[in-house]
């Protein structure tokens, strides 16, 4: 188990940004977009429809909201709203790109994401320069990006875990919001979560044979002292990654969960 110290606060980061990646690194990467390993992990994650941008809506949505979209970006609201009621009528949804989410930007961050309305979750997309970012090097190397409409859930930030898994085995677990500091809930029922985990990760590995990843997973009470999970997502087991109470130095990665108990620095 790990303590919340300075070693640890710069760990945060979540999912991978391609603003910097050359073209072999966004190849290596392609595989762990949203799009591309949803159908194989659908009984494992939250329910989703996906959206292909065509070449003038993935243009117009990595602008910035003082460039007038001229209409470009019409039928993506036509269509985004079709899809957000036919995944969960009147209910809340989850609006992303198939890389990452539009977490840079205020309003996003305060709603947590949730919203009812077609044309907000644009306005949030086309806000976000982690977005544009990601459009970018979208459009640089020639892949058709992609948005995902997610049925909205809400998670508390202490039931987020990443669980790294090499060669099928978990290699490590570790608490995913390490600024919220030392969580009851975690603390009180480690050797529940880490025992769902391992079981999820059995299961999941057999049935999509992804044999290395780090998931981003949502664990939370069920009944008769059960525990349900869901995969958020998926991420590559290399540095790009955020490894949290982990390091991708030297053999650190030994299969123990790590959660913060104490709010002292490390020694």
């Amino acid at each position: 188990m790990g303590s919340l110290g300075s070693r640890w606060q710069a760990a945060s980061a979540i999912g991978v940004g391609l603003k910097t990646v050359n073209q072999a690194q966004f190849n290596y990467l392609q595989p762990y977009f949203l799009e591309n390993g949803y159908l194989p992990c659908k009984p494992f994650t939250i329910p989703t429809i996906l959206l292909p941008l065509n070449t003038e809506e993935a243009q117009a949505l990595g602008q910035s909201l003082a460039i007038p979209s001229e209409g470009r970006l019409d039928a993506l609201n036509t269509t985004l709203a079709k899809a957000m009621r036919k995944l969960v009528n009147e209910e809340p949804v989850f609006v992303r790109l198939g890389t990452r989410s539009p977490k840079d930007v205020p309003d996003f961050r305060a709603f947590r994401g949730r919203t009812r309305l077609s044309y907000e979750a644009i306005g949030w997309l086309r806000s976000s320069q982690r977005v544009a970012d990601d459009l970018a090097a979208c459009r640089r190397y020639g892949y058709p990006p992609t948005v995902a409409v997610r049925e909205w859930l809400d998670i508390p930030l202490w039931s987020e875990f990443r669980c790294f898994v090499r060669k099928g085995e978990v290699v490590g677990l570790s608490q995913l919001h390490l600024h919220i500091g030392p969580a009851p809930e975690i603390i009180e029922a480690a050797a529940g979560i880490e025992l769902a985990a391992h079981n999820f990760v059995s299961e999941f590995v057999h049935e999509t044979k992804r044999w290395t990843c780090a998931l981003d997973l949502f664990i939370k009470p069920g009944q008769d002292r059960d525990w349900v999970i869901s995969l958020i997502e998926i991420n590559p087991m290399m540095p790009l990654t955020d490894s949290l109470l982990f390091s991708w130095q030297g053999h650190d990665m030994e299969g123990s969960f790590r959660y913060l108990e104490t709010t002292e620095t490390a020694v």
